[in-house]
């Protein structure tokens, strides 16, 4: 039996919309000798401004924890008695000790244990810890998802076995590594979307290609009979939500993400994903 941990860490924009349609692939999902269980964790409140392009809020939920809101939105389509697989951690990460706490708290199962993060935040400071907690672990899945207006990335790296199969974002993009900028507890979402907004369409599509490579993983749990590294696609994604076109570069190619990205924007897009601020997600 395998088990598998979801931890989805961002529950704004893009964290929203993963959260609306993975929830709803978790409430329906009934497969023997595979049990998933799923956290949410951000420490953002909800603000009248989040209305117009993250989903799953209303006014009533303004001043409200993010997390909280979606974690009950997902339970209330979950059927009877497994209301508890969902679970909501109403803070931010500063440290890898946030990923490790939400992981051990997330509902125990038999069998091989594989965690999965889903990371939609809005500041490389928390990306710093994502990268390292996934750099610890010997089976994990991390997902990396960053967007503009128009246009935007999910990377996609596995630890199976304590081998790694693919990159973290800060190989991609060395200034996430760099960056000295405050951590996502002290600054909002909404202060680097002030400066730089996403479309909703563009938060929609970022969060649906990271349900797709959760199933896609999941998917590869079920069929026991093939080796699960074979059924791996590490490797950057890079969209236009405008278009819906997505250009898909494995892990081994030899290419440079910002070239591979510029043959997909252009104009004033080439410019501003150069000049992109830190963390925007």
């Amino acid at each position: 039996m395998a088990n598998i941990r979801v931890l989805c860490i961002g529950a704004g924009g893009t964290g929203g919309f993963f959260i609306s349609g993975f929830g709803g692939f978790l409430s329906a999902f009934r497969k023997n000798g595979i049990s998933i269980s799923f956290g949410i964790m951000d420490g953002d409140q909800v603000e009248r401004k989040n209305l117009e392009r993250q989903t799953g809020f209303q006014g009533d939920d303004i001043g409200l924890n993010k997390a909280v809101i979606m974690a009950e939105a997902v339970r209330d389509v979950m059927p009877e008695g497994r209301e508890e697989l969902v679970k909501a951690f109403p803070r931010y990460v500063d440290s890898q000790k946030e990923i490790h706490d939400a992981f051990s708290a997330m509902q125990a199962g038999f069998g091989k244990v594989y965690r999965v993060i889903v990371g939609c935040v809005d500041n490389h400071r928390a990306r710093q810890e994502m990268e390292k907690y996934f750099l610890s672990q010997d089976d994990i899945v991390y997902i990396d998802a960053a967007n503009e207006y128009r246009t935007g990335e999910v990377i996609t790296a596995y630890r199976i076995g304590g081998e790694t199969y693919g990159k973290v974002r800060s190989e991609y993009f060395p200034e996430v590594a760099e960056d000295r900028s405050p951590r996502a507890s002290e600054q909002s979402c909404g202060v680097v979307n002030e400066k730089d907004p996403q479309h909703r369409d563009t938060n929609h599509f970022s969060g649906l290609l990271c349900v797709t490579r959760v199933n896609r993983f999941i998917s590869a749990i079920l069929e026991k009979e093939k080796d699960i590294r074979k059924e791996l696609f590490p490797g950057m994604q890079v969209f236009d939500s405008f278009t819906g076109e997505v250009c898909y570069v494995p892990w081994k190619e030899e290419v440079k993400a910002d070239e591979k990205v510029e043959e997909n924007t252009t104009g004033s897009e080439k410019s501003s994903r150069k000049e992109r601020p830190a963390g925007v997600a």
